[in-house]
């Protein structure tokens, strides 16, 4: 035993405070959604994409708000106004109406018809997963040979 380091001390430094799992975090992994991100993040054609779409998205949905002008009324005085016409950025229809506020609003049906679908597709696939894995065998079977026929027949070749 020495003067500079009494026995407590030592005792002290023998078991220091070390995180057993410090290293495993030093060379842990990345998650898929940080391999997913910093790959998105990199390519700045889907960037540019992702923002168009977010700004259609947030225009269409905040429509009430941000809309200049009533798309359904219009002003005859001033039919077909060209581009840069004061007070309406797009100019006017054929009928008076402002061509950016009824952008803005048409958003709001796109989305709509663009977003019930899926939702409905979603619903129906979810409910069919839970039918045939629940019964097993001959159902699932049906089921999923069912869906091959569907999937298989896509688009306009099935069509005619």
């Amino acid at each position: 035993m020495s003067v500079a380091n009494p026995p407590l001390k030592e005792a002290a430094l023998a078991r220091a405070d070390v995180d057993p799992t410090a290293e495993q975090r030093m060379f842990r992994r990345p998650s898929e959604w940080r391999i997913f991100w910093e790959a998105f993040s990199q390519d700045r054609l889907a960037v540019t994409a992702a923002a168009v779409i977010g700004l259609v998205c947030l225009s269409a949905m905040l429509a009430p708000l941000i809309s200049p002008y009533d798309p359904t009324v219009g002003d005859n005085s001033l039919r077909l106004a060209p581009i840069g016409t004061p007070g309406h950025v797009l100019g006017l229809d054929g009928q008076g109406r402002d061509i950016l506020s009824r952008l803005i609003w048409g958003g709001r049906v796109s989305l709509v018809i663009a977003l019930l679908p899926v939702a409905v597709a979603t619903l129906l696939s979810v409910f069919l997963g839970l039918i045939a894995g629940f019964f097993g065998g001959t159902a699932d079977m049906l089921i999923m040979r069912t869906l091959d026929v569907f999937r298989g027949c896509s688009g306009p070749a099935c069509s005619t």
